[in-house]
């Protein structure tokens, strides 16, 4: 069935230039800013080698661990198997929350760590109605191992995770009092999508009859309070035949107990619809949020083709995707405004000293500058672990606004004040830890260091979509070496590099270095990613 996909235009494989800014595309999209030596890379690489290692699988580093002493398990010390606490619940969320952007952070050349953070927006729970840390952290291991994998084995996975059942109400579900919270995300979100409305209680897709027969085959699950385990109490199944519509072609799903959860997945995974809507959301996630009719046609359907052919294995679809011709189109690139955490986690990756400023720092300060990233980015509106609603964050499924929604007047001031620290004169402060870009480290990763031009376009393209316009290029020419000539950066380059021990040549370099990356990431594109 492969053999015979069909490939619009758009859909063939890209075949234009493979530079600087096609790369610097692929791994903006793909991960939490790319780093010059991995869009070098990149480059060398080539598309489909660069490609391949993106779709490789990676461990997640360590464990959470506790950095409050009000936690019983005492600091340092991880908690995912402790007992619940009480007075434990925040801290330990909170520390969830930091681990998450240490793993977004330090998880170098996957895709999977943007791929389990799009699962977390698809199959939402919120932090603050779960309120244990252990469910939360089993949540995000299920995302995080099938984030590559097959996409109807991850619903299965899902369907029965402890923190899903208790922020859908699953675990209440009975025979004698059908929940349909879970039932009706199940399809309207998770999977096959409403489609347009026919009549009331009737969509292109499935039914209220659907979500009633799908709520009575979900019943009987219960979470183990004590290991967490989900388990299955057959008294509280429904054993009754449940009946599906003709969207489903009457299928009935007869008393299988326990196995009725993966008939009724199963039964919705036949559908080609389904494989539609994953493809959809995978699209605004990764390329742009407007599906025309031609998108749909041309761009969709071949992806849904090639995801439903491939059993829902992801990778097939996701490799026709990103090495498209329709991915690489100049249109899409820069289109995006940035998330909180790309904003943030992606300027820091890409040029700070992070890494090496936080990792090797007692417990409480890892995790405490790890909490700081996280507070900045719920102050932007997107908080780890706690999307607004069921239907995640608005920026990918809210029209018209879309990706503008990252934007407002009360997150611009915040996104600027980030910006504002991270160029002080102390850096990005949290307590007596302090990020700083690597401004001489970026220079010498340039191909041309002495030349005040390459190294304006390079450093410039480490975050910008597009390459610089001759104004733009003179502009911030001139905020790297303001009134004098252009030959004077060689000049002072070639002396700190036969002198890298004259400490004043460097401070002078760095203040360069400093005033130019403050005008260039408070640029408008700078939002755009």
């Amino acid at each position: 069935m492969s053999q015979a996909l069909y490939l619009s235009c758009d859909m063939q494989e890209y075949s234009g230039n493979w530079d600087r800014f096609a790369a610097g595309h692929l791994l903006r999209r793909t991960l939490f800013g790319p780093t010059q030596e991995q869009i070098n890379d990149c480059l060398s690489r080539g598309m489909h080698a660069s490609i391949d290692l993106l779709l490789n699988t990676t461990a997640y580093l360590d464990l959470p661990r506790a950095y409050n002493s009000t936690d019983p398990v005492g600091i340092g010390n991880t908690w995912i198997n402790a007992p619940f606490d009480p007075g434990a619940v925040g801290p330990r969320i909170n520390s969830l929350q930091a681990w998450w952007i240490y793993q977004m952070l330090h998880t170098r050349g996957s895709i999977q760590q943007k791929l389990t953070l799009f699962w977390h927006n698809h199959f939402v729970v919120e932090a603050l109605i779960v309120r244990d840390a252990r469910m939360l952290f089993r949540y995000y291991d299920t995302l995080h191992q099938h984030a590559l994998g097959n996409v109807r084995l991850l619903t299965e996975k899902i369907t029965l995770d402890a923190a899903m059942l208790r922020y859908l109400n699953g675990d209440i579900n009975t025979r004698i009092s059908p929940n349909e919270n879970y039932a009706r995300e199940l399809f309207e979100l998770f999977t096959i999508g409403k489609g347009p409305q026919i009549a009331d209680g009737n969509y292109t897709h499935f039914t209220e009859q659907d979500v009633f027969a799908a709520a009575r085959a979900l019943t009987g699950w219960r979470i183990n309070g004590q290991t967490l385990e989900v388990f299955f109490q057959a008294n509280l199944h429904d054993n009754e035949d449940k009946q599906f519509s003709d969207a489903f072609d009457g299928q009935i799903i007869s008393n299988q107990g326990s196995g009725e959860y993966q008939a009724l997945i199963q039964m919705i995974f036949k559908q080609k619809e389904t494989a539609k809507n994953i493809c959809r959301k995978l699209y605004r996630w990764f390329v742009y949020h407007d599906i025309s009719e031609e998108v749909e046609t041309e761009v969709i359907l071949p992806l849904a083709e090639r995801l439903y052919a491939d059993d829902y294995e992801i990778k097939g679809a996701l490799r026709l995707l990103l090495t498209s011709a329709h991915f690489y189109n100049p249109a899409f690139r820069g289109a995006m405004i940035k998330s909180p955490l790309d904003f943030v986690l992606g300027t820091l990756h890409a040029a700070s000293n992070i890494n090496g400023a936080v990792i090797n720092l007692p417990v409480q300060q890892q995790y405490g500058y790890w909490r700081y990233l996280s507070g900045i980015s719920s102050q932007m509106q997107m908080i780890i672990g706690s999307p607004p609603q069921v239907a995640g964050w608005e920026a990918y499924y809210q029209a018209p606004s879309y990706y503008r929604t990252w934007v407002s007047s009360a997150t611009l001031p915040i996104r600027k004040a980030f910006l504002d620290a991270l160029f002080s004169s102390q850096g990005l402060r949290n307590g007596q830890v302090s990020v700083r870009f690597q401004y001489i480290s970026l220079v010498e990763g340039c191909s041309d260091p002495e030349d005040v031009r390459v190294v304006t376009r390079e450093l410039s393209a480490l975050f910008l979509a597009h390459p610089l316009s001759q104004g733009l290029e003179d502009f911030l020419v001139e905020a790297l070496i303001p009134g004098l000539p252009e030959y004077e950066w060689g000049n002072q380059w070639r002396i700190l590099d036969s002198n890298p021990q004259d400490s004043n040549l460097k401070m002078a370099i760095e203040a360069k270095l400093q005033a130019f990356f403050a005008v260039l990431c408070h640029l408008p594109e700078f939002q755009l990613g």
